[in-house]
């Protein structure tokens, strides 16, 4: 078997395998052959999801109904994931903008239990029609 050394600790480990101080890749970078990935990199998507966070100002929606905190969106968030439901990817109603840091409290959300993922997802669709009513 041949051996290499971490980069990062110096310990010594199998070739081709991780050593345990390396931090872990995150689950929706790895799917590079996913379909949803592939939904990303669309011309279609760029313009809806520009579309989605001019209709929110570019705010965090999350974050200020929550924590009562304007923070300017990074990304556009599939309250309904694609991999549940494709048909969904492109559908308006289904698109929350966010900070990184609230998608990523939100996807703990999502992974603790299926009951917390659907409050959650019940959280998030009471935001998005309290945005609504607000305009």
């Amino acid at each position: 078997m041949l051996y290499k050394f971490c980069n990062r600790c110096g310990k010594k480990i199998p070739q081709g395998s991780r050593c345990s101080c390396s931090p872990k890749k995150r689950e929706y970078l790895s799917r590079d052959n996913d379909e949803g990935q592939k939904i990303y990199k669309t011309s279609r998507w760029k313009k809806l999801s520009k579309l989605v966070r001019s209709q929110y100002s570019n705010i965090d929606i999350y974050a200020y109904y929550k924590y009562n905190r304007l923070i300017q969106t990074n990304m556009v968030h599939h309250i309904i994931p694609i991999k549940e439901d494709s048909s969904l990817a492109y559908d308006i109603d289904n698109l929350i903008p966010l900070s990184n840091k609230s998608h990523r409290e939100i996807e703990g959300r999502y992974k603790r239990s299926q009951a917390s993922k659907e409050y959650c997802i019940k959280e998030l669709r009471k935001m998005k029609k309290k945005w609504g009513e607000g305009r």
